[in-house]
């Protein structure tokens, strides 16, 4: 194990937090935790390698890892983290929704925003209250841990799709969407890749020609004026690709489809985000 300076240690409830400096490069070899065990990066990056697993982790984020999993960590930059080793005495909620993470689990900045700062201002001080807040935000870093995958969709998934539903006409990408969901461009390209079954580029295309699906049926604005409004640079390009989609053009689709009874809804005006 590399030399680590050590800071600051409070035995709250529930658990055991100390802050640690890891310089550029070093490593904690192989190891274990009996109890839960949490890191959350204030500066610096890291990676978190263990068997089936790497997770690089940045400032503001966190990753919960199980009882009894091995792990090595390395610092990319040097890092200064805090480390949580969670006891049995920690609320009874808790410990059932932490039987319930049995892989490491990462927290993105976007879930925990300024609590990272907050653990660590709470770390350092001495008074009573301290204590108790400390506590209180252990527990809430494991209940984020937990919602990440629960009802069906992890949260950061749930965070970049709304991301690109609510920009679909603003120049975006992979870069902008893994920001808005708290995670590196790679992790969550892959992440993205294996839940949605398409790359985050494939999803933000096709959620783009469905709201021009939509506004073409629902609304008489010119093509020109759709295409700006979905996305499209302009309405050859809308049309270039509405053809690869689906074999006619903008305007046959949509002489096609409103001749069908009750396809076409009241006309809207569409809502213009600023390119």
């Amino acid at each position: 194990m590399p030399s680590c300076s050590s800071h600051p240690h409070k035995d709250v409830e529930g658990a055991a937090v100390t802050a640690f400096d890891l310089p550029d490069g070093g490593v904690f070899e192989a190891h274990r935790h009996e109890l839960p065990h949490i890191e959350i990066v204030l500066s610096g990056a890291f990676r978190d390698v263990g068997p089936g697993s790497t997770e690089r982790l940045e400032a503001g984020e966190a990753i919960v890892l199980p009882p009894g999993f091995t792990h090595r960590n390395r610092a990319d930059r040097a890092v200064r983290a805090i480390a949580i080793d969670v006891s049995q005495a920690v609320h009874p909620l808790a410990r059932d929704l932490l039987r319930g993470i049995t892989r490491p689990r990462r927290v993105g900045r976007e879930a925990l925003r300024d609590l990272p700062e907050r653990m660590r201002d709470e770390l350092s001080a001495h008074d009573r209250a301290s204590d108790l807040a400390l506590a209180a935000h252990v527990l809430e870093v494991i209940a984020l841990a937990s919602r990440n995958t629960q009802y069906g969709e992890v949260w950061p998934i749930r965070a970049a799709r709304a991301f690109i539903e609510r920009n679909l006409a603003s120049p975006i990408g992979l870069e902008e969407v893994a920001a808005a969901a708290g995670y590196s461009k790679g992790h969550l390209a892959r992440m993205f890749r294996s839940m949605v079954g398409a790359s985050v580029g494939e999803y933000i295309r096709r959620a783009r020609l469905r709201d021009a699906a939509e506004r073409l049926l629902s609304s008489d604005d010119p093509v020109a004026e759709v295409a700006l409004a979905a996305g499209f640079f302009d309405q050859a390009h809308l049309a270039r690709s509405f053809k690869a989609a689906h074999g006619r053009t903008p305007l046959e689709f949509r002489r096609l489809h409103r001749r069908a009874p009750g396809t076409a809804g009241a006309p809207r005006a569409p809502s213009r985000s600023p390119r």
